[in-house]
């Protein structure tokens, strides 16, 4: 759901909100004490934008859109990025919403 990818140049992360998870609606997910290169940070993703919080470590470079060119810097202050929403494209290419997970997609966390 953090689209969470390292990289040596720096921390990738294209998070994603599926509208439910484990048959109920997904309105908020929290993930804590993410790692990349000695530092730590926490994600935390709602409907429409996601905080993502340096918590140990120095300040690290990110990438959240498609460009790797484009970083902003990481610090302990909260850095908002855009939640990317559901679609999906018909046979014409077109963008409709996501259809419902089926029971067999549905991931576990613990």
């Amino acid at each position: 759901m953090t689209g969470y990818r390292s990289r040596d140049e720096g921390i990738v992360l294209k998070p994603f909100l599926p509208e439910t998870f484990e048959r109920q609606p997904a309105n908020r997910v929290f993930f804590k004490g993410l790692k990349w290169q000695g530092r730590e940070f926490n994600v935390d993703i709602g409907r429409t934008d996601t905080w993502v919080t340096l918590t140990k470590g120095e300040p690290a470079p990110v990438q959240t859109g498609d460009d790797p060119a484009v970083l902003v810097t990481l610090t302990k202050e909260a850095l908002k990025i855009p939640t990317r929403q559901p679609e999906r494209r018909d046979a014409n290419g077109n963008a409709s919403p996501c259809a419902a997970p089926q029971q067999s997609s549905i991931m576990h966390l613990q």
